[in-house]
């Protein structure tokens, strides 16, 4: 009996979590296809990276494709891997570790966006409305920060880093004029 209140336990659990990323996933879809106030230009998004060696590319399907089609297929993974070991009767905590592996960790930068909009912000496979974010800072990449060294473009710029109520997202800034606009539109939605 025993065992039945964990298997059922973590079978709640993982569900909770696979609807809470798929949930986060979609609403990153339906926001995809709302106006953007920032960065609008592709010059803009030349000013901004989220990974070290990638610039961002414009919140659109067409540009974002690889990584929908990549984060759907890991969705289609793990579900089909829950469902094996449900269905199997294998041991459910021999597999724990590589579900939610395969969940959370496949999913953070395969989309690679980042854009400021009028109900929110855009970055990743993450949305955060305006209401749940608490502050901003540019923090300078100096020798003391952990992306100094990696480029030599990023070298003595700046990290935007934008925190929210349960998490934070964060993007590199390249330009002066790209850090000046930014303050701007977040200084509108969070002051």
């Amino acid at each position: 009996m025993g065992s039945n209140i964990i298997h059922i336990s973590f079978t709640l659990l993982f569900l909770s979590i696979f609807g809470y990323y798929l949930f986060q996933f979609i609403l990153v879809l339906v926001k995809m296809k709302q106006p953007v106030l920032l960065p609008v230009t592709e010059e803009e998004r030349q000013g901004l990276q989220l990974q070290m060696d990638r610039k961002i590319n414009a919140p659109i399907y067409r540009q974002q494709k690889l990584g929908i089609i990549l984060i759907s297929f890991i969705f289609l993974f793990a579900l089909a891997l829950f469902l094996w070991i449900i269905f199997n009767g294998d041991n459910l905590f021999a597999a724990a570790y590589s579900l939610f592996l395969v969940i959370s960790t496949g999913l953070t930068n395969l989309i690679n966006q980042f854009a400021i909009q009028r109900d929110g912000i855009l970055s990743g496979t993450t949305f955060i409305p305006w209401d749940k974010v608490k502050s901003f800072e540019f923090i300078p990449i100096d020798v003391n920060h952990k992306y100094f060294g990696f480029s030599k473009e990023v070298n003595h710029q700046y990290e935007l880093k934008i925190k929210a109520t349960c998490r934070s997202v964060s993007c590199i800034v390249l330009t002066q004029e790209m850090r000046e606009k930014l303050r701007e539109e977040l200084n509108q939605h969070i002051f």
